[in-house]
Formats: structure tokens, sequence, C-alpha cells
């Protein structure tokens, strides 16, 4: 790191500029994501589950809970 001057990027093109002025040029590319995609049948169950646990009591109990903390915590609820 002691030989690096800055870095340039433009898009997915990386420019690595050296203390003595060379510049090496590199292209980058976004990482793969890993793991395997859901099936159909694999994002049903899951939307299922989640109208299950969701109910309207739930949802009115959630929405209260946060009103409060708004309410405590005034403009800055968002940081703690």
């Amino acid at each position: 790191m002691d030989r690096l001057k800055a870095i340039l990027v433009k898009g997915e093109n990386l420019t690595f500029i050296l203390n003595d002025g060379t510049e090496i040029p590199r292209h980058w590319e976004k990482p793969r994501r890993r793991g395997h995609k859901q099936s159909e049948k694999q994002k049903e169950k899951a939307r299922q589950i989640m109208l299950e646990r969701w109910t309207p009591e739930r949802k009115k109990e959630m929405s209260e809970k946060m009103k409060q903390i708004r309410k405590e915590r005034g403009d800055q609820w968002r940081k703690a």
C-alpha cells in the first residue's frame, strides 16, 4: 500500500496509480450471487408462512409499538 497513490474508478474499470506514476488498469466484475434460486413452490411456502404470522392483530400490535418508539425518540428514532 505504500506504493499506491490513487485509484480511479470509471464504471467497472479501475486504474491503480502508483507513486512512481505507473498506471495499472483493471476491469472489475461484480461478484456472482451464491446459492440457488428459490423454486415457485419454495416462494409460495414462504409467502404462506408470512401470511400466517402477520395476522391483523400482530400488525396492529407492531404498529402501536413503532408509534411508541417514534414518540419516545423523536426525529432520531431510526438511529438508535
